[in-house]
């Protein structure tokens, strides 16, 4: 029986890769959040969410407005 190691392709690692400046939006996230001493589990859905808005409107989700919907 052989070990395969499967890699994902989270939803969050695809934003960070095809979504220009996520990756520091995520970043500055993921330090305000730990600070303020936020739960894991608001990071990670939060972050995903997140990752779903830049992918579907290519860029990370602070700039997106009502207009650009």
């Amino acid at each position: 029986m052989s070990s395969i190691k499967r890699q994902y392709n989270t939803v969050v690692s695809q934003a960070k890769k095809g979504v220009p400046g996520f990756a520091d939006a995520y970043t500055k996230f993921i330090e305000k959040a730990t600070i303020e001493k936020s739960s894991n589990s608001l990071r990670v859905n939060y972050n995903r969410s997140l990752a779903y808005i830049a992918i579907h409107f290519n860029r990370p989700p602070h700039p997106v407005t009502a207009m650009t919907l």
